[in-house]
């Protein structure tokens, strides 16, 4: 098993620590490369990438990825979780890649609680 993390976040690496810990192979796209724990790979990876390649042995997806804060919402909404993602599905497909599965990770950001509140299917939307 080899799993792809798309985005080097918290969620992202968290998520690449556990799966680390239980001895699964790690690699995590990062738009700007850094230091990452023991026994996780590191990889250049921008979802504006048409042309992205993933780990040939790739089996697992996890999109981790967050928008850009500094940029126009509506946009960077669009330009991560929609265009972001149709990318990596499109280079897994070019690239023949027997998936397992794709875990898809969105916001918590349309939610109405700012003040780090938890957050579950009965937490109001609403705008910030």
């Amino acid at each position: 098993m080899h799993v792809f993390i798309a985005g080097a976040g918290y969620v992202g690496l968290e998520v690449a620590k556990l799966l680390a810990e239980q001895g699964i192979r790690v690699t995590v796209g990062q738009r700007s490369l850094r230091a990452l724990p023991d026994g996780i790979l590191g990889a250049p990876f921008h979802l504006e990438d048409e042309a992205m390649v993933l780990p040939t042995q790739t089996t697992h997806l996890v999109f981790a990825a967050a928008p850009d804060k500094s940029e126009d919402p509506v946009a960077a909404y669009e330009r991560v979780y929609v265009q972001g993602m149709r990318n990596l599905l499109a280079a897994a497909d070019r690239q023949a890649l027997q998936l397992k599965r794709v875990v898809f990770t969105s916001s918590t950001a349309v939610y109405a609680t700012l003040d780090g509140a938890k957050v579950d299917e009965s937490t109001p939307t609403g705008s910030h």
